[in-house]
């Protein structure tokens, strides 16, 4: 499908499916969940994006999901936003973490207000996103952590790794476990139990 000639898709299997970006943000958040069980992300992902019930088999219409946030492309190909490490995809970015970045980076270049925007389709959100320039905030970002340090030395080397370090994500579960403590701490309760620690 050619982006610059062709309608884009709104339906999947004759169904229509939301199609502006933010519920593929939230898609992709829904798949990277590590609390939530294969079948929890498939019947979560499947009420998220379907405006109906879907008319094929859950299997058939959750690969047409993959296929949507793919771009119509047979596989994932974002090769600025995914590093692969043997077979293992790593994350170079996170939605929640790297709000700020994409905001500046999309009025920066494209002057669009992403959080007043009305609408705009994934698929050219997605081609946006992939086109940013190299000096932008979020490639940048993700520049820093897919860089390999390990065969520089002295003081580029050390420049190098407090920059991977600076822009490094952090664990999302690590961020959750963090606001228990602090709001524990405000009700003047001891956080030893959600840091597995015996109180003294």
């Amino acid at each position: 499908m050619n982006l610059i000639l062709d309608d884009l898709p709104d339906t999947l299997d004759g169904v229509e499916i939301q199609t502006d970006f933010r519920y593929w943000i939230l898609f992709e958040q829904l798949m990277l969940d590590e609390d939530l069980s294969p079948l929890q992300k498939g019947v979560n992902a499947l009420n998220l994006i379907y405006k109906g019930t879907p008319t094929a088999t859950q299997g058939t219409a959750l690969a047409s999901l993959l296929w949507f946030f793919r771009c119509g492309k047979d596989e994932d190909r974002r090769s600025r936003r995914t590093a692969r490490s043997g077979a293992k995809p790593r994350r170079l970015y996170d939605y929640d973490q790297d709000a700020e970045r994409i905001f500046a980076s999309f009025w920066a270049v494209y002057e669009i207000d992403l959080n007043a925007v009305p609408y705009l389709h994934w698929w050219k959100f997605r081609a946006m996103f992939d086109a940013l320039p190299d000096d932008s905030a979020i490639m940048r970002a993700i520049y820093w952590r897919s860089v390999d340090t390990s065969k520089l030395k002295g003081e580029e080397k050390k420049n190098a790794d407090k920059k991977k370090k600076y822009y490094a994500l952090r664990d999302s579960r690590a961020d959750v476990q963090g606001d228990a403590v602090a709001a524990a701490l405000m009700r003047g309760e001891d956080p030893a139990a959600l840091l597995n620690l015996k109180a003294k």
